[in-house]
């Protein structure tokens, strides 16, 4: 079987497990280009400068570090050190911190100043380059915390527009620039949770900012394609979609959070190296674990890695795990559950039960 009859087949398996539908129910979207593995390791992006064109690297998978937290209710930076270690053993070259949901809103103003200034810190000395996430509603405040992240120093920042905010297209485009004046930045387009749409042409506008690296695009499949189309460079939606965006919809990276857990894996995915359907299967299973149905993200990546270090370190074992409200830990039937499913997938955790503290 050549190879590109091989990635058309796993793409095709993969999709199939995403949507439950059978080879004689499968619907396929376009055409599958011929060279398909060629073309998707090069990026072109118009600039200023012309066309330059990339290839894809470990860069193009940036993972979405959690926070945790010691039994006093600080960071634990240990762990924060651990857990960037781990991806930089993995050829991980960029990592996001502090990251959009839940992250950033439980942390205080200064607390997350602080913790860039850490993260940056940590990971200059691992020679991994930080994605910060600086966002805020106001436009005012939006300037302060660009100061903020750039005198951290992070490598560029995670910007959301106005969330529930009617803003028209200038709005938009006027807050955005705000930030991209200072620093280099991804735009995160997700209108299912700020409620507001970032169309393509307002993308295409802020793309040609030197300051704009690439947009997460969260909405459809369309519309990533539209934006490849526009030359535009586009990140995929959850781990779970990341294979149809990339294969099928032409986006370059993603950022993982089941990158957290195995980014070997995401890496082969990501750059289709030998991949088996083994692979691809368990992909999506710990997509299910890490956002499931019964659970809102990132409550249980969390818990997850929670379990993951007390399996690592067992002198954490009599410590309580920490959580900040509204993040809840698992009960001891779902940690059980989750354990017995990541131990099948080749991946120890250890439950720790109803030793919990948590913070208001």
């Amino acid at each position: 079987m050549n190879s590109n009859k091989l990635d058309f087949e796993l793409t095709k398996y993969a999709l199939e497990v995403e949507t439950g539908l059978n080879e004689e129910g499968f619907e396929w979207i376009g055409k599958f280009p011929k060279n398909r593995v060629e073309d998707m390791k090069k990026i072109v992006r118009v600039n200023s400068e012309g066309i330059e064109k990339t290839k894809v690297t470990p860069s193009n998978v940036i993972p979405a570090i959690p926070t945790l937290y010691n039994i006093d209710w600080t960071i634990d930076y240990g762990e924060l050190e651990r857990m960037l270690k781990v991806q930089k053993e993995a050829w991980i070259e960029w990592v996001l911190i502090a990251w959009t949901t839940w992250e950033s809103s439980m942390l205080g103003e200064e607390e997350q100043i602080k913790y860039v200034q850490k993260a940056v810190e940590i990971a200059s000395k691992l020679w991994l380059k930080v994605l910060a996430w600086s966002w805020s509603n106001s436009t005012k405040e939006q300037r302060v915390l660009t100061k903020w992240v750039f005198e951290a120093w992070a490598d560029a920042s995670l910007l959301l527009p106005p969330y529930y905010i009617k803003a028209s297209d200038t709005d938009i485009i006027k807050h955005l620039v705000e930030w991209l004046n200072y620093w280099p930045a991804i735009i995160y387009s997700i209108f299912w949770r700020t409620g507001l749409k970032i169309s393509s042409e307002v993308l295409e506008i802020l793309s040609a900012h030197p300051n704009f690296l690439w947009v997460k695009e969260c909405d459809w499949s369309q519309k990533i394609s539209d934006l490849v189309n526009r030359w535009i460079r586009v990140w995929t939606w959850n781990d779970d979609k990341s294979i149809s965006n990339i294969y099928l919809d032409w986006a370059c990276g993603s950022i993982s959070v089941v990158c957290n857990i195995d980014p070997e894996l995401i890496l082969k995915i990501k750059e289709w190296i030998n991949l088996t359907k083994l692979e691809v299967k368990k992909l999506l299973e710990l997509s299910s674990l890490v956002f499931p149905e019964w659970q809102p993200n990132p409550k249980s990546i969390h818990n997850i890695m929670e379990m993951i270090r007390r399996w690592i370190d067992e002198g954490l074992n009599n410590i309580p795990a920490t959580f900040r409200l509204p993040c809840w830990p698992f009960d001891e039937i779902q940690q059980e559950y989750v354990s017995r499913a990541l131990s099948a997938l080749w991946i120890k955790a250890k439950p720790f039960g109803n030793n919990y503290n948590l913070i208001s």
